[in-house]
């Protein structure tokens, strides 16, 4: 590279030569593209649509599973007990889809209804989390480690 240029203006050349070289991979897991955090733009970020897209999916179709069922627990007011079970099978689920439904439950002496027992998509939070699918940002302080192992380590955690 020339003198006095900035590294954000020479990802998307980088990206593209990484894909000459060893082909654009369709790829099943994740993974990494670690840079510092100043050379991705909101433009280059903007670029990893395709898995936006299949995240947002995939979020939406576990949503789609588990509104009607939470709904079907609220139609049919189970007695209380049975309904926190039922709701923490639908939690499993739903994995980490199931963040973004606030529940009201009823207290513990009270009959469950309808009205004591509610359910409401969050949209509030759904919103930015939408915005931040496709995008990884790994932060750490390990300098000496290698960059697939803190990947490796992030995955597990999730």
């Amino acid at each position: 590279m020339e003198g006095n240029t900035s590294d954000r203006t020479t990802l998307r050349g980088f990206l593209e030569k990484i894909e000459t070289l060893y082909g654009k991979a369709r790829r099943t897991q994740r993974v990494p593209r670690m840079m510092d955090r100043g050379i991705p733009t909101e433009e280059v970020l903007a670029e990893s649509e395709g898995r936006r897209a299949k995240e947002i999916a995939i979020r939406r179709r576990k949503l789609v599973r588990l509104l009607p069922k939470l709904r079907a627990m609220r139609r049919s007011s189970p007695p209380r007990d049975q309904l926190l079970m039922r709701i923490g099978v639908a939690k499993t689920e739903a994995g980490r889809a199931f963040g973004f439904v606030k529940i009201t439950l009823p207290k513990a002496d009270q009959e469950v209804t309808p009205q004591n027992f509610t359910l409401r998509l969050d949209k509030v939070k759904l919103k930015p989390a939408e915005l931040r699918d496709g995008h990884y940002l790994l932060r750490t302080n390990l300098t000496s480690e290698d960059p697939a192992v803190l990947w490796d380590h992030s995955i597990q955690l999730c």
